[in-house]
């Protein structure tokens, strides 16, 4: 009897330690897949709501393309390249902006700066907005921006274009004369889909920071869960 004790002292580390060990290594193991998992549910929320940014800028150079290309500012933008006159710019797009603004609700304001980058005018929605000073992104290669802004609790959206006139001799060459920013104010969670259960939605896991191009803190989303 005492010798089987003594087989079964013996053995029994063989049989516990290695038990212990793969024990160990599956809890590793497992952690590990589960953090792989968390960071690969991660990374595609990013890209997610990364394409949908993406989608959402390309909109909105749809919508300044469509004040560009209207016959208003067509035939403005022809009697400006002869006399650069900026009260007759301004008066003469005045209606056409309100009705641009009617159109495009999220829209805040319309910039237009000359080759020196000196400001032609802006058409506001609502009046302009104290400190803002746009002119400097406009040296920039980025062509959007998102702002932070002392009167909005939410960040601004600006997209900017160079802005082109027809060539007066005739010879239908487009010269730039300066450049076009139209500034915006979108719901930022219906324009990123957070606040939606879609299929593609991992909104109730993370929260979703919004930064500007010097790290500056924008927005912050909260998670519902």
């Amino acid at each position: 009897m005492r010798l089987q004790q003594k087989a079964v002292l013996f053995t029994l580390p063989f049989i516990l330690i290695p038990t212990l060990i793969l024990g160990w290594l599956s809890i590793r193991y497992t952690e590990s897949a589960q953090r792989q998992i968390a960071n690969a549910s991660l990374q595609t929320d990013v890209n997610y709501r990364s394409d949908t940014l993406n989608r959402y800028f390309e909109s909105e150079r749809t919508t300044l393309n469509t004040f560009l290309n209207s016959s208003e500012f067509k035939k403005v933008t022809s009697e400006w390249s002869l006399d650069n006159d900026s009260l007759m710019f301004e008066s003469q797009l005045s209606q056409a902006s309100r009705v641009f603004f009617n159109t495009y609700p999220n829209v805040v304001a319309v910039r237009v700066f000359d080759n020196s980058l000196s400001e032609v005018t802006t058409f506001w929605t609502d009046g302009p907005l104290s400190n803002f000073n746009t002119s400097g992104f406009l040296k920039s290669y980025n062509d959007w921006h998102i702002l932070d802004h002392e009167s909005s609790n939410t960040p601004l959206s600006m997209i900017q274009t160079p802005w082109f006139s027809s060539d007066v001799s005739g010879h239908s060459m487009l010269n730039s004369i300066g450049f076009i920013q139209l500034i915006s104010k979108p719901n930022w969670l219906k324009t990123l889909r957070l606040d939606s259960k879609d299929g593609n939605s991992f909104s109730s896991e993370h929260q979703i920071m919004i930064t500007s191009q010097k790290a500056k803190y924008c927005l912050l989303t909260h998670s519902s869960t």
